[in-house]
């Protein structure tokens, strides 16, 4: 039955051993975002992408491919 808390215990150790490191290595890149000047913001970080995306193609402009002469 020892083997059993040994076991979890070795594993829970493992967990929060690998948390602190991804806590360091993020703290590591933002420092290097920071001293290449592309500021970290403090907000929470939601997963979410703020990439501009194009808008919707519009259809009433021809494309240049429908433009070329058969």
């Amino acid at each position: 039955m020892t083997y059993l808390f040994w076991s979890f215990a070795v594993v829970w150790i493992g967990l929060f051993a690998y948390i602190r490191a991804l806590m360091r290595r993020t703290s590591a890149l933002e420092q290097e975002m920071r001293r290449l000047g592309g500021g970290v913001s403090d907000a929470p970080r939601t997963g979410q992408h703020t990439e501009e995306r194009p808008g919707p193609v519009r259809r009433d402009v021809p494309s240049p491919v429908s433009r070329a002469a058969p």
